[in-house]
């Protein structure tokens, strides 16, 4: 059953442990990322970012593993190389004892796109 309602999610959901192996995600993160499940088993939480990015998601899964939780802007890079802007919120939690990071991700796009038409006119 949750894996039903974690599917009806509009944003993606993801379950990260600590040795960043991907436990569970939702429909919708395999429709953004465009990976299936034989390319997700070999990926971590850096895999899915621009390498110029790298120092700012490795901050921030620090501060959910350290404080707690933690939110970030970053672009998703899709396996085809789109790039979406969403904004990451995860907490520290633990599940059948072990200390994991749950989070979820809301695609920016529009929001982006009002902003500049906002700022450029």
């Amino acid at each position: 059953m949750l894996d039903e309602i974690l599917d009806e999610l509009p944003s993606i959901f993801y379950n990260w442990d600590d040795t960043f192996q991907l436990i569970r995600r939702n429909k919708k993160h395999d429709e953004i990322t465009e990976y299936g499940e034989d390319d997700i088993a070999d990926m971590d939480p850096m895999d899915f970012f621009d390498a110029a990015e790298h120092a700012k998601i490795a901050a921030a899964v620090d501060q959910v593993f350290t404080h707690g939780e933690t939110t970030v802007e970053a672009t998703f890079v899709t396996k085809s190389g789109k790039r979406i802007p969403h904004l990451f919120t995860a907490v520290r939690t633990i599940v059948n004892g072990n200390t994991v990071l749950m989070g979820f991700g809301v695609d920016l796009s529009k929001q982006k796109k009002t902003e500049q038409h906002v700022y450029s006119t």
